[in-house]
């Protein structure tokens, strides 16, 4: 199902991105051309058709799609609002995705999820697929709203906010934990 790594930038959506950028830049909210009505744009244009264009032009376009893209995935948000729903639209895909990877193979999952900073809008939380919850009561004897409570103290007192250093180091003190409670 999800086995393949995504594809590098295709041609056309290198161009459909270039023609978005030039036709709907500077266009306010509500009188943005469809992304359908580009694509048609595309093709009627002889400029932007595969023979017309030079390797320069090509790779100037895949340039730019691939700092939109990497913008889009890894750039800030514009306030602590749209971060919280950018959040939790990603925690919903996460659940869902740990749900079909139970439903597969048959896995166990738990992960928390705390902002970084006291003024962030997403409340901390957990997700834990079927009876892993268990495992943390039973074998821990801890409960997940106060790890989670716990993890957003922890990741609120570090004066980082970034994720990477956040997932390596919720990481570092899960197993530190599992260690503490196996002695």
């Amino acid at each position: 199902m999800h086995y393949k790594k995504s594809r590098g930038p295709q041609l056309f959506n290198m161009l459909v991105h270039a023609k978005n950028q030039e036709v709907n830049g500077d266009r306010p909210v509500g009188s943005k051309l469809k992304i359908q009505e580009i694509r048609q744009m595309v093709t009627r244009d002889p400029a932007m058709q595969k023979e017309n264009l030079t390797e320069g032009e090509i790779k100037e376009y895949m340039a730019q799609l691939q700092e939109h893209r990497t913008l889009k995935t890894g750039g800030l948000r514009s306030n602590n609002i749209a971060a919280a729903r950018d959040v939790n639209a990603t925690t919903d895909r996460i659940c869902r995705e740990l749900d079909g990877l139970r439903e597969r193979c048959g896995t166990y999952a738990t992960f928390f999820i705390a902002g970084g900073h006291v003024n962030d809008q997403t409340p901390a939380t957990w997700y834990a697929t079927d009876d892993a919850a268990d495992f943390w009561e039973d074998v821990l004897d801890l409960m997940l709203n106060d790890i989670a409570c716990k993890f957003e103290q922890w990741a609120c007192s570090q004066g980082k906010s970034t994720f990477g250093t956040l997932l390596l180091n919720c990481t570092s003190l899960l197993i530190d934990l599992c260690r503490y409670h196996r002695a």
